[in-house]
């Protein structure tokens, strides 16, 4: 017979997402620029688009959506670069296999690089979902990638539950308080 504290566990789904991965890829490769306004670009020219923006960037109003040349004429000390999909991929791919570790179901977004959902049905015998959570962020933070994690009923649900924690990490509020979820 279930107990009755791991019953209602069975049916639980968490979505991990990995925060701007292509920033966060671009800033492994140029770890120079964590420090400084950056931008990942859809081409190498001045008609390029902003694709994703870190938080010194969006502190000159650079926004996703603007030319490179745009963005530049925000930010003389502007840093952007191109992230090909294919070292997209090849990181989800990798990202994957790290996963699978915790999680034998794992399941990446095909719109949005870097959102994971991961099926939990028979993980909380062994392990509390807190600690399990955690040791996954935790194994993510030890190759350099930031990212956060919710658990819940359902992929919308877990989706803008991780997504709403990675927007209130990304914008404190102004008297610095961490964010109340």
């Amino acid at each position: 017979m279930e107990s009755p504290d791991v019953a209602p566990l069975e049916n639980l789904l968490a979505c991990l997402e990995v925060p701007a991965l292509p920033l966060q890829l671009l800033l492994k490769q140029k770890p120079e620029w964590r420090e400084l306004p950056v931008v990942v670009i859809s081409e190498d020219r001045p008609q390029g688009i902003v694709t994703w923006l870190n938080a010194k960037a969006r502190e000159f109003r650079i926004l996703p959506g603007q030319t490179y040349a745009a963005a530049l004429g925000l930010c003389r000390d502007l840093r952007a670069s191109i992230v090909p999909p294919a070292a997209i991929g090849t990181c989800i791919a990798h990202l994957v296999t790290l996963l699978r570790t915790y999680c034998p179901r794992i399941e990446p977004s095909d719109d949005e690089p870097g959102v994971f959902w991961l099926d939990t049905r028979g993980l909380w015998r062994l392990w509390p979902p807190k600690k399990w959570a955690y040791t996954i962020i935790d194994a993510l933070a030890a190759i350099t990638f930031s990212s956060v994690m919710a658990i819940g009923f359902s992929h919308f649900g877990t989706y803008a539950a991780a997504r709403a924690i990675a927007v209130a990490l990304e914008r404190p509020t102004q008297r610095n308080r961490p964010p109340l979820l």
